[in-house]
């Protein structure tokens, strides 16, 4: 089931990006999987972000947004002031990474798989994450 709530993960995150808008809290508390349409829910909008229309999405923000654990290298470094629908591929990805540790029947390959998966979502330079929309 882990590996199924992965791919509604990423295809609820890419449906949020799709409507411009940026989740900035991504974490395993504010995921739900639904059970009854296989669907995983992202909750918790409080600090997500609607992008005018047409304009990159990104958020530039004067503090930290969302839960330190979560937050991409680049944010959590200092590097960037600014938030990019791949900052939520790394939290997302980390959720999952975060949720497979605690997981205790999954296969050695359901890990393999989803480590390689997870692995690209986690990469230090944000140009080298797939957008949620390549990741699914």
């Amino acid at each position: 089931q882990v590996v199924l709530m992965s791919l509604r993960l990423f295809e609820e995150l890419a449906d949020l990006h799709s409507r411009n808008i940026l989740h900035l809290d991504i974490k395993p508390e504010n995921m739900k999987w639904d059970a009854e349409f296989n669907r995983c829910k992202i909750l918790d909008m409080g600090c997500s972000v609607k992008v005018p229309a047409g304009q990159p999405l990104t958020h530039e923000a004067f503090h930290i947004i969302g839960t330190i654990n979560y937050l991409p290298p680049e944010i959590k470094q200092g590097k960037e002031n600014t938030f990019s629908d791949k900052g939520d591929v790394f939290a997302a990805g980390k959720s999952l990474k975060d949720i497979i540790e605690k997981a205790k029947n999954l296969t050695e390959n359901e890990v393999a798989v989803l480590s390689k998966f997870i692995e690209r979502t986690q990469a230090t330079d944000p140009s080298d994450r797939p957008t949620a929309s390549e990741a699914r």
